[in-house]
């Protein structure tokens, strides 16, 4: 493992070579992240130049907020299929990239109102649950499989929501991103596994996978991810119980965001980082 201080110069140096200033401000200046929600998840034996760098928001404000509700969606581009697209919206979901310039409103929420923002390593092509909600102590879910398609309602207790984040290189210099919402719940039970020799035991929570409204998207560095729910999302819908929190006294609403670099610049971007690093 790299020491500290080398994987933070790796990182300011690769994001704000290709980044713009939404992520360049988390990392200089006093909006820095502290020590400790910088986090490396990569494994020794890969070589630098196979990680990723994820750099992650959930912005809160309150339910209704009008910028989350409806000025970032305004902002952003749809990158998926039509069918996927009406296959989340069918679930409460939305996803939308901003490309270039990031707008204002957006740079002083991910200042102001971000929930843990988190700068991880990861190592290419290894999922990596993102919690963007949870724990809620019940919750009854309404699954739709196609848009047409009846409501499942399906029960959890003690749930946990998440995206797992799967990311790679591409020839070009951008970052492949898969995610897939998942959702854990209930009380660690014990599951078996085959192992070289039989089987292994690993306790461990139920996972609810939603397979079907998982999509990909291929970023640059300045792109930003935007995941949220749609204006028009039923209370027991996937993203009601994804991005807003409810307590008894308000309820508040989220968005996710993600941007994301290689650390294998390309040969113009490594001209870049060895003017800055000088």
């Amino acid at each position: 493992m790299r020491p500290r201080g080398v994987i933070a110069a790796v990182a300011m140096s690769i994001l704000l070579a290709g980044s713009g200033c939404f992520l360049r401000d988390r990392l200089v200046g006093k909006v820095t992240p502290p020590p400790d929600q910088v986090v490396t998840t990569a494994r020794p034996d890969r070589p630098a130049d196979r990680r990723i760098q994820l750099h992650t928001r959930l912005i809160e404000q309150p339910h209704g907020h009008d910028y989350l509700t409806r000025g970032v969606w305004a902002d952003a581009v749809d990158p998926l299929p039509p069918e996927l697209s009406a296959r989340l919206a069918a679930n409460g979901l939305r996803v939308g990239v901003i490309s270039g310039s990031v707008p204002d409103e957006l740079e002083t929420l991910g200042q102001t109102a971000a929930v843990s923002p988190m700068l991880r390593t990861v190592p290419v092509d290894q999922p990596k649950p993102i919690p963007v909600n949870g724990p809620i102590d019940s919750a009854t879910v309404l699954v739709r499989s196609e848009p047409t398609a009846s409501p499942q309602p399906k029960q959890y207790e003690r749930v946990e929501c998440g995206v797992v984040v799967t990311s790679g290189p591409t020839p070009d210099g951008r970052v492949r991103v898969r995610c897939e919402p998942q959702l854990q719940h209930g009380a660690r039970r014990p599951y078996f596994q085959p192992t070289a020799d039989g089987f292994g035991r690993e306790d461990r929570r139920p996972t609810e996978e939603f397979t079907a409204l998982a999509w990909e998207v291929t970023l640059s560095p300045t792109d930003v991810l935007v995941v949220g729910p749609t204006a028009e999302a039923d209370d027991d819908a996937l993203g009601s119980a994804f991005f807003l929190v409810r307590t008894p006294d308000r309820w508040r609403q989220r968005v996710f965001t993600l941007q994301a670099t290689s650390t294998a610049p390309t040969p113009a971007a490594r001209g870049v980082t060895a003017a800055l690093v000088r």
